[in-house]
C-alpha cells in the first residue's frame, strides 16, 4: 500500500479514534458519578469506609474554566527533533493563526493553541487536519511520517484503553453478574 493510501487510512482511524475517545470521556463522567454513589450506599450497608472522606469537608472553591489549550508553548526539545515537513506545516498555520496575526478572534487563537499542542505532542494528523482547514497544502510524506501517524493513533488508543480499564468505567459497562463479583471484591477488601 503507497503512502497516500496509508495516510488516508489512518486519517479515518483517527477520527474514529478521536470520537470514541470523546465518548469514552463522556461515558466515564456518567460512570462515575453512579459508582461514587454505590460506593457510599455500599458504605451505608456494611459499615465500612472506602472514601477517605478527610478531604470533603473542606469548602470547595470553584476552579476557573480554562481552554484546554491556555499558555501553550513551544518545546524547544521536542522541536529541535522534529522534521522540516513538520515544522513547516506548523509554521504555515502559525502564521494564518497566530493572536499577533488575527486579533481577537477567538477561533484562529484557539486554533494556534491547539496546533501548537499538536506540535509539542508530536501530533502530525493533527496539523494535516488543521492544513486542510487552513487550505494549506501537505507535502508528500514518508515512512518516517508513517510511523509519527501510527504512534499517534496508538497514544490515542492507549489513553481509551486507560479510561475503559477505570474501576467506575468497568462498573458502568458491566452487567448484574459481573457487578456482583465486583461488589463482593470490594466487600471483601474493605469489610473488617
Amino acid at each position: 500500500m503507497n503512502n497516500e493510501k496509508k495516510i488516508k487510512k489512518y486519517g479515518l482511524r483517527y477520527e474514529y479514534l478521536v470520537l470514541e475517545l470523546q465518548e469514552v470521556q463522556e461515558q466515564l463522567v456518567e460512570y462515575k458519578t453512579q459508582f461514587n454513589l454505590y460506593i457510599i450506599e455500599l458504605e451505608k450497608q456494611h459499615d465500612i469506609q472506602i472514601f477517605n472522606r478527610a478531604h470533603m469537608d473542606k469548602p470547595h472553591t470553584k476552579v476557573r474554566e480554562t481552554d484546554d489549550h491556555d499558555n501553550v508553548v513551544i518545546d524547544k526539545k521536542r522541536d529541535n527533533s522534529q522534521d522540516q515537513v513538520f515544522k513547516d506545516l506548523y509554521g504555515q498555520i502559525a502564521r494564518r493563526t497566530h493572536p499577533d496575526k488575527t486579533g481577537d478572534d477567538p477561533d484562529m487563537s484557539r486554533m494556534f493553541r491547539h496546533a501548537t499542542k499538536a506540535k509539542n505532542e508530536n501530533d502530525l494528523m493533527t496539523i494535516m487536519k488543521m492544513c486542510d482547514t487552513l487550505d494549506i497544502p501537505v507535502p508528500e510524506l514518508g515512512d518516517n511520517h508513517i510511523k509519527t501517524l501510527e504512534k499517534s493513533i496508538k497514544k490515542i488508543q492507549d489513553k481509551i484503553n486507560g479510561l475503559k480499564n477505570q474501576d467506575a468505567y468497568v462498573w458502568g459497562v458491566a452487567d448484574g453478574k459481573i457487578r456482583s463479583r465486583i461488589e463482593a471484591n470490594i466487600l471483601k477488601t474493605f469489610k473488617k
